[in-house]
């Protein structure tokens, strides 16, 4: 299996979800509406810091779109896009935001967007069978894609760790933050 292939499965996964869910929690795979809400404040709270500020925000892996009704309920101050593989999902987004430009959903993986803050939630949740070292190599492909699309970190800034399991994202310039992700690739963690 390779990373098309692991994109192909995904893609037929998540929209097989939403044809018999709908735009729904359990139409992303997630199992209530509290869970995903608090998911989102979870993932938000990083832009909590900049609160007052105007910045962007890329959902990767948006499905239906829900983050983008959270945000406006929250009132966080962020400019919203999604982005997803699967055409069902966007279509369900663009439904379910009548008022958003359709625009703002994304059928991807596509070049050239930018956000200040690039945020997933749950895209790795299917890795079905591949080997340990193709999903790895997807991962951390995933990852650098997410950081070439942030206004402040570049591709070039992400780099793999194996001997520790980290993955690291760091920007040189002055006022930018050290972001660490620590994972293991467990068949437990992530089948």
């Amino acid at each position: 299996m390779n990373i098309e292939q692991i994109l192909n499965n995904v893609d037929e996964y998540y929209s097989a979800k939403v044809q018999t869910y709908g735009a729904s929690p359990q139409g992303v795979d997630w199992n209530s509406m509290e869970s995903q809400n608090l998911r989102f404040k979870q993932v938000l709270n990083v832009c909590e810091e900049s609160s007052g500020l105007h910045h962007s925000i890329l959902d990767y892996g948006c499905g239906y779109g829900a983050m983008a009704d959270f945000i406006l309920a929250n009132r966080y101050q962020l400019e919203y896009e999604g982005l997803d593989i699967s055409a069902e999902m966007i279509r369900e987004a663009r439904l379910c935001h009548p008022t958003m430009d359709p625009n703002r959903f994304h059928l991807g993986p596509i070049q050239g967007l930018k956000a200040d803050y690039v945020v997933a939630s749950g895209i790795f949740n299917v890795k079905q069978g591949c080997s340990e070292n193709t999903w790895q190599e997807y991962v951390v492909d995933t990852i650098e894609k997410m950081a070439s699309m942030n206004s402040w970190i570049s591709s070039k800034d992400v780099f793999w760790k194996p001997w520790t399991s980290c993955l690291i994202a760091e920007r040189q310039s002055a006022g930018m933050a050290l972001i660490y992700i620590n994972f293991t690739y467990s068949s437990a963690v992530c089948s």
